[in-house]
């Protein structure tokens, strides 16, 4: 969620690139747990995801 809070609008590449980045030295997260973990936020209304593949906070 804290990268979506500083950048607003990124795409789904983009975001899951930072997000692997961000935790990477505490731990290596599989790619379908990053992909759970938005899904998660998009049914919590934390994030929405938009008709080009983006995602934008709510």
């Amino acid at each position: 969620m804290r990268v979506m809070e500083v950048r607003k609008h990124l795409t789904h590449p983009q975001l899951v690139h930072l997000v692997a980045n961000n935790i990477d030295n505490k731990f290596q997260p599989s790619l379908p747990n990053i992909k759970k973990a938005i899904n998660s936020m998009i049914s919590l209304n934390k994030i929405a995801k938009l008709a080009d593949n983006t995602y934008q906070t709510i």
